[in-house]
């Protein structure tokens, strides 16, 4: 056992080496450098946004010939120390497209997924409105110019000089992730740089994941175990949250829907944490191992999915309240730090397949950490740290979850196996008990039906054995029940044979295929052998009534187990009211 646990502790330390590597190389990764970086033209850099005040205000014609002095550069928007992204905001901004040498360039701006609703006007220096377009997450992928995630607006240059464009964005973000122009050759370099940097990793981290939960739901379908659901249903959820996360929903899901980019995201992950949590408590067994931590833990999870609710109806509250910034991630952590808490409970109070469980939370809440890290600007953010990182850890949870799954369903399965057994055994004879004698007997009863030949039963009863509890004692007792039990187990030697505890200080051997005066045979050489193992002091002796029937024959009167067990019953008050330490069968019985 102490080498069990030896093995245990060397594996999981290796296995924490293995993830913490992991997580350094995870960090420190470069983002692979191509050419398509250079061509791209980031909007904030030359762009002005609108200052809101009463005279700076008005249609995009009106905007687009204010004074400098309604706007400020963009890159003022750029996030303090205490507003950091979030802050829902409309701003316009105004820009020119850049000069090119080519008669004409087809420009693609790609603009913040999260912009909800907004419009691109070209707007020439008369205020005549050349252009005007809708756009936002509120647009199906399949109505957009282009079909993607990403709002991909085309602008065909050139136009009049000194045209403007403006561009208006309603978004949850004082300052949108992404603002950046680039050519049409240039984009379609850049998609297949993301196909290869970032589509492909994805597609397999998330395929391991999708893999581990459809096996186990197919596991779920042959065995019915409760833990095989919630643990594919759960990741299944996860896979669902990554795949809207990178925005691969909206292509292949749902590309006909008007949806706002942060419902999805917020929903499956309010989703899978609610499926998590019930794996957790099921498979932790929180209600009875550390039911304190279960009550907080569903405290948590009911706190996030009101979070989550008064970030997508009511974000002013959140503004007013000042904790618009900090409340998502901060309940993301404190999620995740209380299953990774009750891991540790259920680890300390001898859950075996706990570490398991806090390993597989720790890879993807690391994952996750260094997602939300790279977001907040903590440390610089790329494809590996937004996306990849995350994915790895749902990987990662996916593998360490299947791997404590598996060993707790073997525990289950011990546990049920010993408990079967116990059910079927009597403990102090270690020999089957009535139970076990009734179901044996009963389906011999069947298989003789089918097969003809004789079912026989002897029933055995200590004689006099109050008398021997009440003056050598219990314990006395109990070593002559064991004795007299193994002297009646070894008499069932062949295939079939079966002896079993009948209550108290009464034994019964089941003989298929015995005859009756085989049975009385047996029944006497146990006699014997019982006598002659007696102490001096006290002689100790048994009677035994056998009985014999067959069941493929309609005509006799032994027609069931019962009448059989009463009958050989009957031949035991014989032996008992005739002077004991004898073998009797009933009165109607021949032995033939």
């Amino acid at each position: 056992m102490a080498t069990t646990h030896t093995t245990r502790r060397r594996n999981l330390r290796f296995v924490a080496r293995v993830l913490i590597a992991l997580v350094i190389a995870l960090i420190f990764m470069p983002r692979p450098a191509g050419a398509v970086g250079s061509d791209a033209v980031q909007v904030f850099v030359h762009a002005v946004v609108l200052v809101p005040s009463p005279r700076c205000a008005g249609e995009a014609a009106t905007i687009a010939r204010l004074p400098a002095g309604c706007f400020e550069p963009a890159l003022a928007l750029k996030p303090s120390g205490t507003t950091w992204y979030f802050h829902p905001a409309t701003h316009w901004f105004r820009f020119t497209l850049p000069a090119s040498s080519e008669p004409q360039t087809r420009w693609l701006l790609n603009v913040s997924t999260y912009v909800t609703q907004g419009e691109l006007d070209v707007v020439a220096p008369d205020g005549r409105v050349l252009e005007h377009r809708t756009l936002g997450s509120l647009v199906p992928v399949a109505d957009r110019p282009v079909y993607a995630h990403e709002l991909i607006e085309p602008i065909v240059a050139p136009y009049p000089a000194g045209a403007v464009i403006l561009l208006r964005m309603t978004t949850p973000f004082e300052r949108p992730a992404v603002l950046e122009l680039r050519t049409e050759p240039a984009f379609r370099r850049l998609n297949r740089e993301t196909m290869h940097d970032e589509a492909l990793p994805l597609a397999f981290l998330n395929g391991i994941a999708v893999a581990m939960g459809l096996f186990n739901l197919m596991l779920f379908g042959m065995l019915r175990r409760k833990l095989y659901l919630l643990y594919a249903i759960a990741i299944l959820a996860l896979v669902l949250y990554q795949v809207i996360e990178t925005g691969a929903a909206w292509t292949m899901l749902w590309p006909h829907l008007a949806l706002r980019d942060d419902w999805p995201p917020y929903a499956s992950w309010v989703l899978y944490f609610a499926l998590i949590v019930a794996f957790t408590r099921e498979f932790l067994e929180l209600p009875r191992v550390a039911p304190l931590a279960d009550k907080i833990l569903i405290g948590v999870l009911a706190v996030l999915a009101i979070e989550s609710a008064l970030y997508l109806l009511a974000p002013d509250l959140l503004v007013t309240l000042g904790i618009f910034d900090i409340t998502d991630p901060a309940m993301t952590a404190i999620m995740m730090g209380t299953m990774l808490a009750c891991g540790v409970i259920a680890w300390r109070a001898g859950v075996t397949a706990a570490p398991y469980y806090v390993l597989a939370f720790a890879g993807s809440a690391i994952g996750f950490v260094i997602s939300d890290a790279g977001t907040y600007d903590l440390f610089p953010s790329t494809v590996t740290t937004a996306y990849i990182c995350t994915s790895i850890g749902a990987a990662w949870e996916s593998i360490f979850l299947a791997l404590a799954l598996g060993q707790r369903v073997r525990e289950i399965e011990t546990s049920a196996a010993r408990y079967e057994k116990y059910a079927y055994l009597d403990p102090l004879t270690e020999i089957p008990n009535r139970r076990g004698f009734d179901e044996a007997i009963e389906r011999e009863w069947r298989r003789t039906q089918r097969i003809p030949g004789p079912i026989s039963v002897i029933i055995f009863d200590i004689d006099h054995f109050k008398n021997y509890n009440d003056r050598f004692g219990h314990p006395a007792g109990d070593q002559r029940l064991m004795s007299v039990a193994r002297t009646i187990a070894e008499a069932a030697r062949r295939t079939g044979d079966l002896a079993a505890r009948y209550g108290g200080e009464e034994f019964a051997m089941l003989l298929p295929g015995t005859p009756l005066e085989g049975a009385v045979a047996i029944a006497d050489a146990v006699r014997m052998s019982v006598r002659q193992a007696a102490d001096v002091e006290f002689r100790l002796t048994i009677s035994a009534g056998c009985a014999t029937a067959y069941p493929f024959s309609d005509s006799l009167e032994s027609s069931s187990p019962a009448t059989l067990l009463k009958d050989a019953d009957a031949a035991l008050y014989i032996a008992k009211t005739t002077g004991r330490d004898r073998v009797c069968i009933p009165e109607t019985e021949v032995i033939r």
